[in-house]
């Protein structure tokens, strides 16, 4: 936040966990590889949920690949170096996720807390904002404020 002169009120934090290549090397019928197109329908929804005040923390198992193909004009920073330990730790700090398939992003996005957009092949590649904070203030289930998107 520093290299961008922001502070945790100035904009949400999106946590984006990007998993690819063993998927890309084992690929099955169902297995799902996210491409450009779902992060880019992700961002836009949070760029316009909190009014283009967000920052992107990519963590990646192909941060190359995430460094080409994860665009947005908002600030981003790559965890670039890092064990999955400290990424996990990353993700998990968080305010809302963007995540791609596999346990490893659902609980960084079940600790952070808040938003989590997801991806699913028969889902919109938007949703209407009308009705999306009600369903992050339910405590009892946090699946409740998790988006599908393709």
């Amino acid at each position: 936040m520093a290299k961008y002169h922001l502070t945790p009120s100035d904009v949400a934090v999106i946590a984006v966990h990007i998993r690819r290549t063993d998927y890309l090397l084992r690929r099955k019928k169902g297995d799902l590889v996210s491409d450009d197109a779902y992060f880019s329908h992700a961002v836009t929804f949070f760029n316009r949920l909190f009014k283009n005040k967000t920052m992107y923390v990519v963590c990646s198992d192909d941060i190359e690949w995430s460094k080409v193909n994860f665009i947005t004009e908002r600030p981003t920073v790559f965890s670039v170096g890092h064990s999955a330990d400290v990424d996990f730790a990353i993700l998990s700090r968080c305010n809302h996720s963007i995540i791609t398939m596999g346990t490893f992003g659902r609980w960084s996005a079940l600790l952070a807390g808040g938003i989590t957009v997801y991806q699913r092949p028969d889902a919109p590649t938007a949703v209407p904002l009308h009705n999306v904070n009600r369903r992050v203030d339910s405590t009892k289930d946090p699946t409740r404020a998790w988006i599908a998107l393709s």
